[in-house]
């Protein structure tokens, strides 16, 4: 979220200021993760722990809205190629942005890309991470599940049958 940070105007320059890059197609869902990816290894980061801006909801259309499209779990994904030279330094980092490539992919109802994020995400974390996030993505994933059932039976689908 863009809405609290303070960054002096030299860095937001120095790394190429905000907005679409050189070789990345134009982002909607991810815009800010990638300027963090830019800006953070050329510069110190400090945290403030008192709440400094409430956000509100609205019912208006948000960006955030397209997240669990297999548009933003693409653009996810084209932001962790272009920036691979970058994520290779930070290997939590990078695992837990694959892990949300997964989650993205698994939200738009595609499992298996989605199951083979999460596992490539869970194969490369470092060994305190790899719990870490399957903790975290398990409950996501048995959430979507339900819901993916759900759908079915009340589309008339009937009920999934199970091969053995």
């Amino acid at each position: 979220n863009m809405s609290t940070p303070l960054i002096r105007r030299e860095l937001i320059e120095r790394v190429g200021g905000l907005g679409p890059q050189p070789g990345l197609p134009a982002l909607s869902t991810c815009e800010v993760t990638e300027f963090y990816l830019r800006a953070l290894p050329q510069s110190a980061v400090r945290v403030v722990q008192e709440t400094l801006v409430i956000c509100r909801e609205h019912s208006g259309p948000r960006a955030s809205d397209n997240i669990t499209s297999v548009g933003g779990a693409r653009e996810m994904d084209a932001l962790i190629t272009y920036h691979w030279h970058l994520l290779e330094a930070y290997p939590e980092g990078s695992a837990r942005l694959v892990a949300g490539s997964g989650a993205r992919y698994i939200a738009a109802g595609e499992w298996r890309l989605g199951g083979r994020r999460l596992r490539q995400a869970i194969k490369m974390a470092p060994l305190g991470v790899k719990f870490g996030i399957s903790v975290s993505y398990l409950p996501f994933m048995a959430s979507h599940a339900w819901s993916f059932l759900r759908s079915r039976s009340s589309h008339g689908n009937g009920p999934l049958k199970l091969q053995r």
